[in-house]
């Protein structure tokens, strides 16, 4: 996991209400992949998008 990649899960793991959608706009494609399974992890029902 990339430095930047804990302090942004720790961020939406904090969040008060958990998000339904996140849309991960930065990043190389191998970063912005693992992010997504880091956040489908915490939150299965929850729809995770990487912008084109």
């Amino acid at each position: 996991m990339h430095a930047d990649q804990a302090g942004l899960v720790n961020f939406v793991r904090r969040m008060r209400h958990k998000p339904s959608y996140i849309k991960i706009v930065h990043g190389d494609e191998q970063a912005k992949k693992s992010l997504q399974a880091s956040y489908q992890g915490l939150y299965p029902q929850a729809d995770i998008e990487i912008a084109e």
